[in-house]
């Protein structure tokens, strides 16, 4: 009965694959219409906050304004007539470009074709709207409205003490992004809002949340910029599993489905972007996206050792952050005897929880060459194992373990 469920489902999301490939192609046609003019003058009255390509943060971290450039003035760079822009989104790379590209100069620019840039559904229409300044206030305002509303949430499925034990991680890897930033924060708001209804939905228990998983998996790749994707599995599917740990028999199995069809609907949503690709500017982008994905694979200057990336993320903490999160998270959980025989409890009876706590570093490591270069924000996939460690030393371990007699 389940084992039909499951390919009944599978076969739903392989029929919804084009039609969302549509539905997202007609949303990025209908902003990238949207008059250019009176976006350049709302980017070009708050132009000095994206004056440099990197920027230290009000947590003192960096923050990515080379992307966040090319992120609000999508599809302005200059195109070829007969060219679509929902497909081929020509960028100015960075800030520097973008600056001569607003100004009327020469600059240069590039078709960013790999990606669905999701994101500028939201960013073009209220850029439409909005100086760039108040742009970032309300992506601050929708953010942190969101994770607070998730806390709430955990607090009420969980209890308080688990709710600031889940977030206590956040305050120690760069969440200035998701806060900030348009091109970091709306894929988080994929990642809140997915954690918000498993937090907070009564459903039939008997049944994994299949289809939400596809769906969050399709909506990440429609936004998200290869920033920190797995994390859009991990937590959404960890705050299940506290809703649900003892209500499922076979928790390895149902974890697995979960992030199946998280990967189906992300990897098929971005393989249509591919092919839409190819179909507009001819079978030679297939080339470029195989060296794009040699590069960030393993290519590059990037150290060819496995592991490396990892600690490359690590060191990325930095010289205050980064002995903080050791000690905190690294030794005191296990100082004592007590602590030790709770993350043995998880060990146990927790294994589906840390599984996913796992995933996201060994996205991390597969796309080594990726994190080696932008660990200053693809660190953040190290958050769900702090959170693991966060609840041990919290005496939280409780709710993410299975009962024997489950």
């Amino acid at each position: 009965m389940v084992e039909r469920f499951v390919w009944q489902r599978f076969g739903l999301c392989l029929f919804l694959i084009p039609i969302l490939t549509g539905l997202f192609w007609v949303l990025m046609t209908v902003v990238m219409a949207l008059p250019d003019k009176p976006i350049r003058e709302h980017i070009l009255e708050d132009v000095d906050l994206l004056n440099v390509e990197y920027q230290s943060a009000f947590n003192g971290r960096k923050i990515d304004l080379f992307t966040e450039c090319m992120g609000v003035t999508a599809g302005m760079a200059p195109l070829l007539q007969n060219e679509p822009k929902a497909v081929t989104v020509p960028v100015w790379p960075g800030c520097r470009a973008m600056q001569l590209g607003l100004a009327g100069k020469e600059a240069p620019m590039q078709v960013y074709y790999r990606y669905w840039h999701g994101y500028a559904v939201p960013g073009r229409v209220l850029l439409s709207v909005l100086p760039y300044a108040d742009l970032r206030a309300v992506v601050f305002l929708v953010t942190a409205g969101l994770m607070i509303w998730l806390a709430v949430r955990l607090a009420s499925l969980a209890g308080a003490g688990f709710a600031a034990a889940f977030f206590l991680p956040f305050l120690f890897v760069n969440f200035a992004g998701p806060l900030m930033l348009l091109t970091k924060a709306v894929a988080w708001w994929v990642l809140l809002g997915f954690s918000i209804w498993l937090a907070g939905k009564k459903r039939d228990q008997t049944h994994q949340p299949l289809m939400a998983f596809f769906l969050c998996g399709a909506l990440t790749a429609y936004t998200d910029f290869l920033t920190t994707p797995a994390l859009n599995a991990a937590i959404p599917a960890m705050v299940w599993w506290v809703a649900v740990r003892n209500k499922t028999a076979q928790p390895l199995r149902s974890v697995l489905w979960l992030l199946s069809f998280f990967a189906l609907g992300y990897v098929g949503l971005w393989t249509a972007k591919f092919f839409l690709a190819a179909a507009t500017l001819g079978p030679s982008v297939w080339v470029n996206i195989g060296e794009a994905t040699s590069l960030r694979l393993r290519g590059g200057d990037s150290s060819p050792w496995r592991l490396v990336a990892i600690l490359k993320n690590i060191v990325e903490l930095k010289a205050l952050w980064g002995p903080l999160t050791v000690i905190i998270f690294g030794v005191l959980p296990f100082v004592t005897k007590e602590r030790r025989t709770r993350a043995l409890v998880i060990w146990r009876e927790g294994r589906a929880f840390l599984l996913l706590a796992l995933t996201p570093i060994l996205f991390m490591e597969i796309l080594s060459a990726h994190s080696q270069v932008h660990g200053f924000f693809t660190h953040v996939n190290l958050l769900p194992l702090l959170i693991v460690s966060s609840l041990i030393l919290f005496d939280q371990q409780a709710m993410v373990t299975q009962s024997p007699d489950a």
